[in-house]
């Protein structure tokens, strides 16, 4: 998709943080991580959502989240579990983000973001 930022990053023309990447996937540090450790995980093809996707592409896209979740906690970052997110669909106005499909990983840490409410139910895993 032309507009979409996670497709410029994959296509090169946009900057990103790329922890790993396949033919299929690519995980990537988040600019706003809600801990250290907040990791994107998303298909290389634009899918705006969970119903456009293919399911061998969902199953591998989960695959793959679950080696980078691993990759976190043996990285001696502070982590007492790990939260998944999956942004599905079109973003909500106070979460601005592109519409496509991509899991986050976030480490959760006795004591988030209090900056962000939203975020601390994430971490808290409630």
């Amino acid at each position: 998709m032309k507009n979409c930022a996670f497709c410029k990053i994959v296509a090169g023309r946009a900057p990103a943080s790329v922890v790993y990447e396949d033919k299929k996937t690519m995980a990537l540090m988040t600019i706003a991580p809600a801990n250290p450790g907040h990791v994107l995980v998303i298909t290389k093809k634009h899918f705006p959502a969970l119903e456009s996707m293919e399911e061998k592409i969902g199953m591998y896209l989960f695959k793959i989240t679950m080696r980078v979740a691993d990759a976190v906690r043996k990285s001696g970052l502070r982590c007492k579990g790990i939260n998944l997110f999956l942004a599905d669909g079109e973003p909500q106005q106070e979460i601005p983000s592109p519409p496509h499909a991509r899991n986050s990983k976030i480490p959760r840490r006795q004591f988030p973001d209090t900056s962000r409410p939203w975020l601390q139910t994430l971490a808290r895993g409630t």
